[in-house]
């Protein structure tokens, strides 16, 4: 019956207390906030006052190149100019070309830094000119920016005309020469200028910033204060009152220990019916288990089924001169395919970029051989662009299109005719890239895809070429240029698909392919593949 009373006590002089606690936990969690608040503000301005200060740096550093770079300028031309006026020798055309392309360079980059400085740039962390004085100042400056600008371009395609070493070029020299050494010292005054403004400006920036700092580490220590004051020394008394509580609860707990053994066996009870329940989700996720190694058997049995429904590519290699295949599928199943026949004297080479990759994909794919074979072998269609305009009817009558469905693939055509060794081109979404001489050029196909749904009368069109001895064909997709990698995680793009080429279309088309598929590892590194990758190479004579 005591224990009884005592427990009766503490429940009353609980619920009397309860109202204070909670009044000390509001202010408690009011007075965390305020503190998180402002410490989450600090943090921001002081990250934007980062970010400024960097902003500020390139933006200071760019104008002081902007000086270098002028009197580089300067320096380049007065060489061409000494040039000009000693005899040709080796030594001295060396010098020279040396003096013309640091002419180029410099005065490429002086334009670039110019407009980044004026307009900003994200890449490099300019931002544009906000200030109205400096937009002023700018604007003063740019009337002698233009002049040694338009000076340097017109010097620079002197020289790279057929005007080139003449008297009529000794006379362009000389008067660009003479108008950009005119101007370079109002140039670098006025730059000056714009460096110092530049400066001034993030000082104030700076200042500011200090002020708000200084602001914000004064409310801080008034909140804290506030805190220790108003929260926690009130807590304090109360820890001293709940431990005296404590004492007199001792034996209370003694007798709630026992409650508590009986619960542990009604626990223990428990605890037998979860092994059993987690036997049983071991047992299901052995099923799941299984029911996926049977899906991945069928996937596989799937790649064996597309491998063999296309060409292999030793047949490719032995009816070329020189010929590589490379496939790299981003899945099991690939969305991309091959397709390789003779025809009578043609010899027809076809690469398509299904929609969509993996399982999707690969159905697309069949479709699409199956059609190839039915307009090419059944039909006995070898034009072309006749190919392409069949494929998207078939596409449209097979699938029965709907407008707002876009199932389909982007294609290259080419047909060779061996008895007048001519090559004809024909595309659609896909381009042909021909090594000829040395030099990479690409061929576009036609804009839309084959998808059976946007109807254009002759909407693809043949190219015809004489294939010259040593030329080199490439087909190709487009997961390649679309790989995301490098430092920036950018993608490859055309324009380094195009570089690569020419850098490796002279190798063996064994090592080409080697350097392809190293070079898209390189690229990628650690990153999950964009889409899959077929490249095609061949060399007919």
């Amino acid at each position: 019956m005591k224990n009884d009373n005592t427990l009766f006590d503490n429940y009353n002089y609980a619920l009397k207390e309860d109202t204070s606690v909670q009044n000390l936990k509001i202010g408690y969690i009011l007075a965390l906030f305020f503190v998180a608040l402002i410490t989450v503000m600090s943090q921001l301005f002081i990250r934007n006052a980062l970010k400024n200060q960097e902003s500020d740096a390139n933006v200071v550093n760019t104008s002081g190149r902007q000086r270098f770079l002028s009197q580089q300028i300067s320096k380049n031309v007065n060489i061409l100019l000494l040039d000009e006026f000693l005899p040709n020798t080796p030594q001295t055309q060396a010098k020279s070309d040396t003096a013309f392309a640091e002419l180029q360079k410099a005065t490429d980059l002086w334009e670039k830094n110019h407009i980044a400085l004026l307009k900003g740039d994200k890449n490099r962390n300019i931002p544009a000119i906000s200030s109205p004085i400096l937009l002023q100042m700018f604007v003063e400056m740019g009337e002698n920016f233009d002049i040694m600008l338009q000076a340097s371009k017109d010097l620079i395609n002197a020289k790279s005309s057929d005007n080139f070493k003449n008297a009529k070029f000794k006379e362009i020299l000389q008067k660009k020469a003479d108008i950009i050494l005119s101007v370079e010292k109002k140039f670098l005054q006025q730059m000056n200028k714009i460096v110092d403004r530049f400066a001034l400006e993030a000082k104030e920036k700076i200042e500011t910033l200090k002020w708000i700092e200084l602001i914000l580490m004064f409310v801080t220590f008034f909140v804290l204060f506030g805190e220790a004051m108003l929260i926690f020394r009130p807590i304090t008394k109360k820890v001293n009152t709940y431990i005296l509580d404590l004492k007199n609860t001792y034996e209370e707990v003694l007798t709630l220990s026992e409650e508590l053994r009986q619960i542990n066996e009604e626990l223990f009870a428990n605890n037998e019916a979860l092994e059993s329940f987690r036997v049983l989700i071991e047992k299901q996720n052995r099923e799941l288990e299984i029911q996926h190694q049977s899906v991945m058997d069928s996937i596989d049995y799937a790649k064996h089924i597309q491998n063999a429904i296309m060409v292999e590519q030793e047949d490719i290699i032995q009816s070329f001169k020189g010929a590589f295949v490379l496939n790299i599928p981003k899945d099991v199943v690939s969305g991309d395919f091959y397709w390789f026949g003779k025809v009578n004297e043609y010899k027809i080479m076809i690469l398509a970029d299904c929609t969509g990759h993996g399982v999707a994909g690969a159905f697309m794919t069949m479709i699409g051989v199956t059609l190839l074979n039915e307009i090419i072998h059944f039909q006995g269609v070898t034009n072309p662009e006749v190919i392409l305009a069949n494929l998207d009817m078939l596409l449209k009558e097979t699938l029965q299109q709907h407008q707002k469905i876009k199932n389909g693939m982007d294609i290259g055509i080419v047909v060779i005719d061996e008895n007048n060794n001519q090559l004809t081109f024909a595309g659609a979404r896909h381009n042909l890239y021909v090594a000829h001489k040395g030099h990479i050029t690409q061929i576009k196909g036609a804009s839309n895809s084959i998808d059976g749904i946007v109807y254009i009368e002759f909407p693809f069109v043949n190219h015809i070429f004489d294939i010259q001895k040593g030329d080199i064909f490439y087909l190709t997709s487009d997961g390649y240029r679309d790989q995301f990698g490098g430092e920036k995680g950018t993608k490859y793009l055309h324009r380094n698909f195009k570089n690569l080429l020419q850098e490796i279309h002279t190798e063996s088309f064994f090592v080409q392919k080697e350097k392809l598929e190293a070079e898209h590892y390189r690229w990628r590194g650690d990153l999950e593949q964009t889409d899959d990758i077929l490249i095609m190479g061949f060399q007919v004579i």
